[in-house]
């Protein structure tokens, strides 16, 4: 008898929560199955768009490759690329690597003698494609670094064009790759450690060496003018 009883107990407690539960489907069963819906669909829109992302962020990331690798793009062509990137947002990292590139490459044609424009302008230009980098995009240390070293290296060509204000300049860059967390050790704050310790030796040469002027602006030579004045021909 007790077992039958209990049987049927459990029995009855099965039979009430089916009831409540499809009681509970009969009163909520559409809200239930709105909120489903609409979750995937949200859930969809968010892998679509995360998708996107990706596809963009590889497009910028192959672009800036092609880029580097495409030997026959003009001069110009390179650039106007390489700032394209510096300016789209999808892959900040990309951005930042163009900018740098740009500095990089302003450099080269400046101290290898191909720069369209006067040296110190080409350093200037440089010199901006760098700052940007410390401007806009701070949170990539490595990259942070190599702009920093990039502007020090600006700095200690224009020390050549009598601008002594410019060692000072840097040093202090020079010690901002060394300051940053999460570049120590990598190949730009070695070399800002190096190339730091060789400024003294860079400065007492550029003291030493005896300042030149610029054809267009040197004096005209004087012409020769005899003491005397000649007597005249009979």
């Amino acid at each position: 008898m007790k077992a039958e009883r209990r049987h049927e107990l459990e029995h009855n407690t099965l039979d009430n929560e089916l009831a409540k539960t499809i009681s509970f489907f009969r009163k909520h069963g559409n809200t239930i199955f709105w909120c489903v819906i609409i979750a995937a669909v949200v859930f969809m829109a968010v892998m679509f768009f995360h998708q996107r992302a990706n596809r963009r962020q590889h497009a910028a990331e192959f672009e800036f490759e092609a880029t580097l690798s495409d030997r026959s793009l003009t001069a110009e062509d390179r650039r106007a690329r390489l700032e394209a990137l510096t300016e789209q947002s999808t892959d900040r990292r990309i951005a930042a690597m163009a900018s740098i590139t740009l500095g990089d490459e302003g450099l080269r044609e400046v101290m290898l003698g191909g720069s369209s424009v006067p040296p110190t302008q080409a350093m200037g230009q440089a010199a901006e494609h760098y700052q940007r980098v410390v401007d806009r995009f701070s949170d990539f240390p490595i990259l942070l670094a190599k702009a920093h070293v990039g502007l020090a290296t600006v700095s200690e060509n224009l020390t050549a064009f009598g601008r002594p204000a410019e060692f000072a300049r840097a040093r202090q860059h020079y010690e901002a790759a060394l300051a940053i967390e999460g570049a120590a050790g990598t190949p730009a704050t070695v070399l800002a450690a190096q190339r730091m310790l060789s400024l003294p030796d860079l400065r007492k040469k550029a003291r030493m060496a005896p300042p030149t002027m610029p054809p267009s602006l040197a004096p005209p030579a004087r012409a020769m003018v005899p003491d005397f004045a000649p007597e005249p021909i009979p």
